[in-house]
């Protein structure tokens, strides 16, 4: 019975033993791959890392590689020089009248939809010409953002032409703001006038106004 007993605690050592051994390998095989994946999440974050730069820095190259600046003028004076060009050439009208295109206007060339025989003071006329400017400048910002880039002379052409034309009005002189992208001014000026060999019908509308534009587009300076 003893010798059985014996031979019994021999085997169950031999089967403990062999769970430690089985145990311990285990234990190390989830070391080991406790180790490999924490490897491998450091070195996904180095290759994010390492791809990511280059990509931050060629994004970085290309936008500041442009031959082109953003001209950023201070909004404020830019609207008060944009409403004192529109204002002397629109001229100030207390009551409602037909413009050039005969529609009904106020102020300083502000459309009017319902006329009425209501007369406005010069201030009033001033603060919609503001506010009227500043949409015309988001309509440009929204529709044409490349207008940014021109000097501050062009771009208050720019204004003044829109102000009457509109910024939706602006898509049918597609040769001009080609040659405005293209920053060939005096093929611009050209368009402004003509639509082959007839004038256009901005010319034609606010004629001398229309000239002095064009001179500032050609010329950079108002004349």
């Amino acid at each position: 019975m003893f010798n059985c007993l014996h031979k019994d605690n021999d085997t169950t050592y031999k089967y403990l033993g062999l769970l430690n051994c089985i145990l311990l390998f285990v234990l190390c095989t989830i070391a080991v791959l406790r180790v490999s994946v924490t490897d491998v999440v450091a070195s996904s974050h180095q290759i994010e890392n390492i791809d990511s730069a280059p990509v931050e820095y060629e994004i970085r190259l290309k936008v500041t590689s442009q031959p082109v600046q953003v001209i950023a003028a201070n909004e404020k004076n830019f609207v008060k020089a944009a409403a004192k060009l529109i204002s002397q050439h629109e001229g100030f009208s207390a009551k409602v009248y037909r413009d050039s295109k005969n529609q009904w206007a106020q102020g300083f060339g502000r459309r009017i939809y319902n006329p009425s025989n209501k007369v406005i003071s010069k201030q009033t006329a001033q603060v919609w010409l503001r506010a009227d400017i500043r949409k015309v400048m988001r309509g440009l910002d929204r529709e044409f953002p490349w207008w940014r880039t021109m000097s501050t002379v062009r771009q208050l052409a720019l204004v003044d032409m829109t102000y009457n034309v509109g910024v939706a009005g602006l898509y049918g002189f597609k040769n001009f703001r080609e040659a405005l992208v293209n920053g060939d001014y005096d093929r611009a000026a050209h368009e402004l006038q003509f639509t082959g060999e007839r004038n256009t019908k901005y010319w034609n509308q606010v004629g001398y106004r229309a000239e002095k534009v064009a001179q500032a587009f050609a010329t950079n300076k108002w004349s």
